[in-house]
């Protein structure tokens, strides 16, 4: 139901859907650019209609209560771009520990229009 809801409201859109989820158990789907509040809802919309249980990264800042609930339940996990820390090999560590994972990278790292990718 959620699948069919999701490709609706993408065609109402004016988005067209094309291709398969990917036949793998782990892997990540890069987000760029990422220059749009709209990047989220499609990001979302896009999981819903290929049936992807998507983990994504953002700001922790967008993690306060009670909002910060539901960036979670909706796969959101909290960055500190703040601090000192190696994301990359975080994340290698994540995708060593668990059978299923699709984690979505935002590689700029920001919506403003970026020349380099973040490093991690």
């Amino acid at each position: 139901m959620k699948q069919r809801f999701a490709r609706w409201l993408l065609h109402l859109a004016g988005w067209q859907l094309e291709g398969a989820r990917p036949a793998f158990d782990r892997y990540v789907l890069i987000a760029a650019p990422h220059t749009s509040n709209w990047d989220f809802p499609l990001m979302l919309a896009y999981a819903a209609a290929f049936d992807i249980k998507v983990t994504w990264m953002a700001k922790h800042s967008l993690f306060f209560p009670p909002v910060g609930w539901i960036m979670r339940a909706l796969g959101g996990m909290p960055i500190f771009r703040h601090q000192s820390r190696n994301v990359v090999d975080a994340m290698v560590g994540v995708f060593g520990s668990v059978s299923r994972l699709v984690l979505v990278v935002p590689t700029e790292g920001t919506r403003d229009r970026a020349e380099h990718w973040k490093s991690g």
